[in-house]
């Protein structure tokens, strides 16, 4: 046993070393936003930022939601969040306009603040607000209901979700760290500072998720309402399979259909850095299962410390995950 405890416990890296990898990992957060933003994107840089910054807000604002709503019979979350206090102020170089600032607002709101109340009313209602504000022009009496539309039309619209999502957990995960250890909370870059790198950025380049996939399932053994993917069903002999570098192909290949990751891999080159990021903070999918110390984390720390940890913060939030 002895020799057992001082073989787990030789294990791993120093604090500074530890410190180093995670300012890496949050630097590469910070680098993507502010760059061109990647193909299938919607959002400009400015509002990607305003995305990771309306996540950092969230946390701790105060907006009134008594904690026994969700026994209240038949509340509508989508119709309160609509009514809600919160705002945001963006840029007027962004050139956003009202309706998709307010959607933006409460989407992030409701993803950081709200996630055991978001049901498939809300997300449902959340697609067909997505489709009014990204997709639909004029008022086309031809207009159908993403819920009720194509394969096509709902793929997109959830990729558009899955872009807002993962940069907004992305941008909370790295604040609640910092929180976690009591640390000053890494700065997000300014808007002027984006603002001169959004002036020479080219518009971001289409993603064609119908030819990236292969097909798309739903099934609620897997997810009650939203589309999700398996690795084999990604086309990788499709041009947008091939123009992705190795580090994304492989940061987004590896999650698909993997636990948490099932239902937003829609957004692939956000999601490889979220990944890259989550995976510094707590655990590569390898190490899972082991219950020993790890060679990338801080000398002697093993999974039930990470455990250990994660259930006292998430108990101390009230986070019901």
């Amino acid at each position: 046993m002895p020799i057992l405890i001082k073989t787990m416990i030789a294990k791993g890296i120093t604090p500074k070393e530890r410190k180093e990898h995670v300012l890496k990992a949050v630097s590469k957060f910070t680098h993507h936003i502010t760059s061109p933003p990647p193909p299938g994107s919607v959002l400009n840089s400015l509002e990607r930022l305003a995305v990771a910054r309306i996540a950092r807000e969230a946390i701790t604002f105060d907006d009134g939601l008594s904690d026994n709503v969700c026994t209240r019979p038949d509340f509508d979350f989508f119709a309160w969040m609509e009514n809600s206090s919160t705002s945001f102020t963006f840029p007027s170089t962004s050139n956003t306009g009202e309706d998709k600032q307010k959607l933006l607002v409460k989407i992030v709101y409701a993803i950081i603040r709200h996630q055991h109340r978001l049901n498939e009313s809300w997300y449902r209602k959340t697609q067909s607000r997505i489709q009014s504000i990204f997709l639909q022009s004029g008022d086309s009496k031809d207009f159908i209901d993403v819920n009720n539309s194509d394969v096509t039309t709902k793929i997109r619209c959830h990729q558009i979700f899955c872009e807002i999502l993962t940069l907004a957990i992305t941008s909370s995960a790295i604040q609640m760290y910092f929180m976690a250890l009591n640390e000053k909370i890494l700065d997000l870059p300014s808007f002027e500072e984006a603002e001169e790198l959004n002036r020479s950025h080219p518009a971001a380049k289409e993603l064609n998720m119908m030819s990236l996939l292969n097909e798309v399932h739903w099934d609620n053994t897997t997810s009650d309402y939203a589309p999700y993917i398996h690795e084999k069903d990604v086309n990788k002999e499709s041009r947008e399979f091939q123009d992705m570098d190795k580090e994304v192909k492989d940061l987004w290949v590896h999650k698909i259909g993997a636990g948490p990751y099932a239902c937003f891999c829609f957004a692939p080159y956000d999601l490889a850095v979220m990944v890259r990021i989550f995976e510094c903070f707590y655990l590569h999918y390898k190490s899972f299962f082991y219950f020993g110390s790890f060679d990338e984390k801080c000398v002697g720390v093993t999974r039930f410390h990470l455990e250990s940890v994660a259930a006292g913060y998430t108990g101390a939030v009230n986070c019901v995950y």
